[in-house]
């Protein structure tokens, strides 16, 4: 079945070419010139009719045109790169303006030459024979073959074919293309285990990996070039025809025909990867030795290098290496310029203002695709200095500048001692939380060991101690002295900064003002992160029709769920809401995603909206007695993790320790296996799932509760189109930023509050969040049904057991004690249990039927408040239950304390005023 299936076509005019140019060389070879990078243009979406139309448009395409495969939204229009834009609202080929269409669509599957002296190239039916053999269910799929744009380059002079059959692009259509990116990872994986993935060594002796196909062409916003190449005087290019294949099937079902992995066939894959690393470990280590060699020879050839006197050989050598083993670029390091010129690294942190998102060449390979633009210096105060590039799928470089020395004599510890603190505070890498020194590795926040410590601050400081033998002041490692003050000195800190929790980019303040400038915020005390030169805009004061816009690109990965009711809905939407701004709030109410059956994607909705934090959240089981769950909180908090998962909740859930955390902006416990006690921040996003949970009275009114009805028998059996934890993790930032536009839509409009009393506990939550939520429900702004979410805590205490018991010992009280007072004691029936037939075997009359009853519910509830071991009820358990249940009021009554009778305290019911 042929059904519309969107591309788009970028259409150059500066510069006039993307496709590469071939010229004959004076020897009647070929000179290759590369492609442009599109600066200005115009971007066209088209619909094509299944393969035989996409043959046609390929036939169409110019030396100045590009395809993708992912839409900008709207018509055709003019695009521009990021730096030649006229305007904020100009269209730029970016990842936050491109996304993938929402349903059919084109999977580019992108086969190079194999590089490995002797290696088997596949010719076109080799190559799909091969993607077959690594995947069957593709042999369904309609699909476009096509030779690549820089191949079959004849001489028109001699007929002779100068360049022949190289690589070949596969277009296959999809059922939704938002399932892409996974797919395309499940596809590179299912490659390596049909035998097809291998290792090339690069030229700075890193070993990647490669397989069968170019793995990180799944990007809404990349450009194939599918046009041919441009050919000079005597050339021509002669590509055979594009192959149809199954021209009238149905769109490839990716998540069928393509899933995920078992916990096996990823053992084996990684195993896999590790033998063919390990096959090429020798030659690695040779091209790393040459390489670092090149690099010594072209640092010493610079006007105005450093002596072998003043930076030995030995020296260098150990910089060239951690740069090629661990990113890492130590001060003496060469960079090479956009335009040619080289510079060092500690030159380029002398002055950080000037070279702050400046561009170069890929450090380690600076010949990299000839682009001296595809790394750029992030060098923004309050964080470390990296550089990133965008060679070999992205990697970031950390930059050190020139070591500061530190001189140690006798008696000269402590200012030592300061002057490395001073340092690391400098350096934007090392923070102090809950009384421990910390550095954010991978999103949280790691206690730093000694060892660490001391590593760091060798790289940041040269520490020296006179010779009497040399005369001369000589190089020495850090003293364990030194890191051991370091660690213990909390209270004495003066320069490393308090980390309360870390972003992954933009956040609102509570004033409604964004925070959207990498690195430490000293007000809020948080650490903003992120790998993007610029972040996607947030509208200042964003229109009803943006917020709707924004809204709706929020909700899209979570629109194929079911929810109970639009309470449920609106539940979810303060979620997704309360995971972005967590942070800067003091307190929140927690979340629990149930369902009634497993298999309904409660984790896979759980770990969707954690990815809003740009990590994932890993799946934690909540413990079962309270002290191993008050330890385990405290201990996750140290981490200042964006979001905690704790997931198939299988007991009753609530506890002292759980409760203030959901309470209180700070948690106060003793760390695990030491007396120690620490004050952690609780600005952590707290998620539960379960099936059908009990929750506890003293938790119930801190969560909100969002519930799945799939509606079928079988829910684990429904057809998704794409993973929402995959469409969230390639589209974090852009859905972040969505759901920051839709509150400051909220503040543009005034900030206008729903009728009735905030939400105790969570006043500033109730500002910026729930009546946010009420905002867009009362305006009409979404396509969701939604409610008040303040009715979930509500709803919490109409439903909860505790209330329930409370209701009905209250109502029984008031039947059988009126006003009059009463003791724990005087509740239970003298043998200890109500008899159900006592009424019929007494002869009690109609007239205290209503007596009868009260007893029967009595009869009934007691033993889930105070049951003793023999089935009775115990008097103490139930008087400590009456205590603690003092003042609270439902169904309009409440217990009061009437004193003190015979030792025994004395109760009465009254009606709340």
């Amino acid at each position: 079945m042929i059904v519309k299936t969107h591309t788009a076509v970028f259409r150059s005019t500066v510069p006039g070419r993307l496709s590469k140019r071939f010229d004959k060389s004076p020897d009647g070879g070929l000179e290759k010139q590369p492609g442009g990078q599109l600066v200005q243009g115009t971007y066209q979406p088209i619909a094509v009719e299944g393969p035989a139309a996409m043959v046609d448009l390929l036939g169409k395409l110019q030396g100045s045109d590009a395809m993708c495969f992912g839409t900008a939204g709207g018509g055709k229009r003019p695009i521009y790169s990021r730096d030649a834009a006229p305007d904020a609202d100009a269209l730029t080929r970016t990842k936050d303006r491109f996304d993938w269409p929402e349903g059919p669509g084109v999977m580019l599957l992108d086969n190079d030459i194999d590089p490995r002296p002797g290696a088997l190239q596949f010719d076109m039916d080799g190559f799909r024979a091969a993607l077959l053999r690594a995947c069957p269910g593709l042999g369904e799929a309609p699909a476009v073959f096509a030779h690549s744009a820089s191949s079959f380059i004849y001489d028109t002079d001699t007929d002779r074919c100068l360049k022949g059959e190289g690589g070949h692009h596969a277009y296959v259509f999809v059922k939704d293309a938002r399932d892409i990116p996974r797919a395309g990872k499940v596809l590179a994986d299912r490659i390596w285990l049909a035998g097809l993935g291998y290792c090339i060594v690069g030229k700075d002796g890193k070993i990647l990996d490669r397989c069968l196909i170019d793995t990180s062409v799944w990007q809404p916003s990349r450009l194939c070039f599918s046009a041919g190449a441009s050919c000079g005087g005597g050339l021509e290019q002669r590509r055979p025809q594009p192959a149809v294949i199954n021209p009238d099937a149905t769109p490839l079902d990716t998540k069928a025909r393509l899933p995920e992995l078992s916990a096996e066939e990823k053992t084996e894959v990684a195993r896999l990867k590790a033998e063919a690393r390990k096959e090429v470990e020798a030659e690695a280590a040779e091209v790393r030795r040459l390489y670092v060699a090149s690099r010594i020879a072209e640092y010493r050839a610079r006007p105005g290098a450093a002596s072998e006197e003043d930076v030995p050989d030995a020296v260098l050598e150990r910089q060239f290496r951690r740069a090629v083993e661990d990113n890492e670029l130590f001060s003496d390091f060469l960079l090479h310029c956009q335009g040619g010129d080289t510079i060092t690294v500690g030159e380029v942190l002398r002055d950080r203002e000037k070279w702050d998102g400046a561009r170069f060449c890929h450090p380690t390979e600076p010949t990299y695709g000839n682009d001296d633009r595809i790394a750029w210096a992030d060098l923004r105060p309050g964080r470390p200095p990296t550089i990133h590039s965008f060679a070999h799928g992205g990697c970031v470089f950390r930059l050190f500048p020139y070591q500061e020395i530190a001189r140690l004599q006798d008696g000269g510890l402590p200012a030592v001692v300061e002057q490395a603190e001073r340092v690391l505070a400098r350096d934007g890498e090392t923070f102090q939380r809950a009384g421990l020194l910390v550095r954010v590795v991978g999103g949280m926040a790691v206690q730093l060991k000694p060892s660490v410590l001391r590593n760091s601050l060798e790289k940041l400081l040269r520490f020296e101690k006179w010779s009497g033998t040399h005369k001369r002041y000589v190089a020495k490692d850090c003293p364990d002295e030194v890191s051991r003050r370091l660690i213990e000195g909390h209270g004495t800190w003066r320069y490393v900064q308090e980390l309360h929790g870390v972003v992954r980019g933009p956040i609102l303040r509570p004033d409604g003002t964004a925070l959207a400038s990498a690195g430490h915020d000293e007000a809020t005390g948080l650490l903003i992160t992120g790998d993007d030169q610029e972040w996607p805009t947030i509208p200042a004061k964003p229109t009803r029709d943006q917020v709707r816009t924004a809204l709706a690109e929020l909700l899209e990965p979570f629109g194929l769920y079911k929810f109970a009711s639009p309470l449920d809905a609106a539940a979810c939407l303060c979620l997704l809401l309360t995971a972005v701004q967590r942070p800067i709030l003091p307190t929140a109410p927690g979340f629990i995603v149930e369902a009634s059956t497993p298999g309904t994607g409660k984790t896979k909705l759980a770990q969707a909206v954690g990815w809003l934090g740009g990590a994932a959240v890993p799946a934690s089981p909540w413990a079962d007695n309270a002290e191993e769950q008050r330890k385990n909180l405290v201990a996750a908090l140290r981490g200042a993790p964006h979001t905690l998962l704790f997931d198939n909740i299988d007991r009753p859930l609530g506890g002292a320790a759980l409760a203030a955390v959901l309470t209180g902006s700070t948690f106060e416990d003793r760390l695990l296996g030491a007396s120690d006690r620490v004050t952690v921040p609780t600005n952590t996003v707290l998620i539960f799932s379960a099936n059908n949970p009990e929750v506890l009275d003293d938790v119930n009114r801190r969560l909100l509760r969002i519930r799945i009805e799939p509606g079928c028998e079988n829910p684990h059996e429904r057809p998704f189109p794409f993973d929402p934890v995959a469409r969230v993790r390639e589209r974090w930032l852009a859905l972040r930023v969505a759901a920051l536009t839709v509150m400051r839509g909220f503040y543009a409009a005034g900030a206008p509050r729903q009728e009735g009393k905030a939400v105790g506990s969570y006043e500033e939550w109730d500002n910026m969040i729930r009546q946010c939520v009420c905002w867009i429900n009362n305006d009409g702004l979404c396509e969701w049904g939604l409610d008040d979410p303040a009715k979930c805590i509500e709803a919490n205490w109409a439903a909860d057991a505790g209330t329930r018991r409370l209701g009905t010992v209250l109502k029984a009280c008031r039947v059988l004690f009126g006003d009059a007072s009463f003791k724990a004691s005087d509740i239970i029936s003298p043998t200890g249990s109500f008899d159900s037939d006592e009424a019929a075997e007494t002869g009690e009359t109609t007239a205290d039927e209503e007596a009868v009853e009260a007893k029967k519910a009595l009869h009934a509830v007691l033993p889930e408040i105070a049951a003793d071991i023999k089935g009775g009820i115990n008097t103490k358990r139930l008087g400590k239950w009456l205590g603690r249940s003092r003042g609270r009021i439902v169904e309009g009554l409440r217990f009061e304390s009437s004193g003190v009778l015979d030792g025994s305290q004395v109760w009465a019911v009254r009606r709340a005023a």
